[in-house]
Parts: C-alpha cells; sequence; structure tokens
C-alpha cells in the first residue's frame, strides 16, 4: 500500500491490510514493481529501467525417488557420497553444454549439480529409501517446441542417460520422478523465465548495476520500501546476503 509515496502497508490476495512502517520485498524486482506495486506510482524511467532487466533462464529441476543410494563409480570404495556431487568432467564438456541454448535446444549431455539429501536426513524418505535431487544446465526457457510436448520427458530421459554414465545402477532403482522446467519454476515459484538469481548474474547487472543503476543500496523511490532478495546486489541464489545488507541498510537510517 503505498499513500503520497510512502509505503504504509501491505494489502493481501483476499483484501486484509496489515499496516507497517517499513515493507520488505524480496521478490525479484520485475514482480515487485510491476505487480505488486503499482507501476504509476513510480518514475517512468525507473520502471523502463526495471522492465529491461534481463532473466533469461537456463535451468531445470529433476528430482528422483529412489529403492536405494545410487553407487557412483567415481566414488567407489568411498563409504558416502552425501556431498555436493558435479557432472562437469571438463570445460569443454561445459561449453558443449551450453552450446544448444543459443537456439533454443536442449543439450545431449548437460551440466548437472546434484545431491543425495536423504543421506544427510533420513526422514526425507521411508527407511532404506532415497532422494536425489538435481540442477540440470543449460536447458532454455523458451525452447524449440515448448515445455507442454515432448519435450519434458526428453529432458527426464537426458538426465538419466547421463546420470548412468556415472551411477550404472541408477535407472534400475526409480521409484518416481518430478521435473520442474524453467516454466514451472516461473509458474510454481515466480521465478521470472526461470532465473534463479532473479536477475542474470552478468557483467551489466552486479554491483552497482543490481537491480538497476541508481538503486544498489535497498532503497526504492518509494519512501519506506527496500528490496532484499537475489535481485539485489550481491544476487546469487538463497545466500541471505542481500536481506543482510538490506536490513543493515534499513536499520542505519540511510536511503
Amino acid at each position: 500500500t503505498v499513500v503520497k509515496g510512502r509505503a504504509e502497508g501491505v494489502t493481501l490476495e483476499n483484501g486484509d491490510s496489515l499496516s507497517a512502517g517499513i515493507v520488505v520485498s524480496s521478490a525479484d524486482p520485475r514482480s515487485t514493481f510491476t505487480d505488486l506495486v503499482d507501476p504509476g506510482t513510480l518514475p517512468s524511467l525507473f520502471i523502463q529501467h526495471v522492465r529491461n532487466i534481463k532473466f533469461r533462464g537456463s535451468a531445470a529441476r529433476v528430482h528422483l525417488a529412489l529403492d536405494t543410494a545410487p553407487s557412483f563409480t567415481a566414488l567407489e570404495g568411498v563409504d558416502s557420497s552425501a556431498g555436493h556431487i558435479q557432472i562437469a568432467p571438463s570445460m569443454n564438456y561445459i561449453q558443449r553444454a551450453y552450446d544448444p541454448i543459443k537456439y533454443r535446444e536442449m543439450p545431449e549431455r548437460p551440466y548437472i549439480d546434484l545431491s543425495i539429501p536423504s543421506l544427510q536426513d533420513p526422514s526425507l524418505a521411508p527407511e532404506g529409501k532415497h532422494t536425489l535431487s538435481a540442477t540440470v544446465q543449460y536447458v532454455p526457457y523458451d525452447i524449440d517446441g515448448g515445455w507442454e510436448g515432448d519435450n519434458r520427458s526428453r529432458l527426464l530421459e537426458t538426465v538419466l542417460e547421463t546420470l548412468s554414465e556415472y551411477a550404472p545402477d541408477l535407472r534400475s532403482s526409480i521409484v518416481d520422478s518430478v521435473v520442474l522446467t524453467p516454466t514451472d519454476l516461473e509458474n510454481r515459484y515466480c521465478l521470472p523465465e526461470g532465473c534463479l538469481h532473479h536477475g542474470d548474474m552478468t557483467l551489466d547487472q552486479l554491483v552497482f548495476m543490481r537491480p538497476i543503476p541508481g538503486y544498489a543500496r535497498y532503497a526504492t523511490p518509494i519512501e519506506g520500501f527496500y528490496l532484499c532478495g537475489a535481485g539485489s546486489h550481491p544476487g546469487g541464489c538463497l545466500t541471505g546476503l542481500p536481506g543482510s545488507n538490506s536490513a543493515r541498510q534499513i536499520l542505519s537510517g540511510r536511503p
């Protein structure tokens, strides 16, 4: 709720209003200033910059329910694979994984970050069973043919083929799977274009340029209204750093 250029609270979807002297948004800047706030109350140049923020999401998520924990050949003889695992054997591999996104295509062998959360927290799966969660890159948001047809099943098959090269017993232990495409990430978790960082982490959108020029210190044109999400400095996913910096700025009393 903005009154005479100052934030005075939040109006919920059901119409209820909550009053507050300071309002902080961890949503991405575009959603914050074009959906949650009436853009007509903001300077036109500010809104133009916000609408020019590049997102270009390039990641998908695949979750697997497993009968047994997979055995990775590279970890043979190691007691646990409870740590973070990357499928990125070389720089050339990563380059080849990235190239197809320029043509709105899916990589044949994607770059995969994965973990087996149930090895650290057994409560995440039934006794003796396991879960595997993978971030898959580089997967185009606007893939040729869209995500409503065969591309979803193609993505899962590509991930399984890739992982099976490193964990040959994986397929035989799969109980169920969930695929979250970039459009799923956008629709379910309000990540514009499926961008996990609330805006590309590129040189033109970092440090004093994040989220837009002139507004890198978390304050906004609306008095008492601040940003604290990954779309503000220093960006990233869930680091907590933008929130910590924003809180420090708010408590300092400086604009």
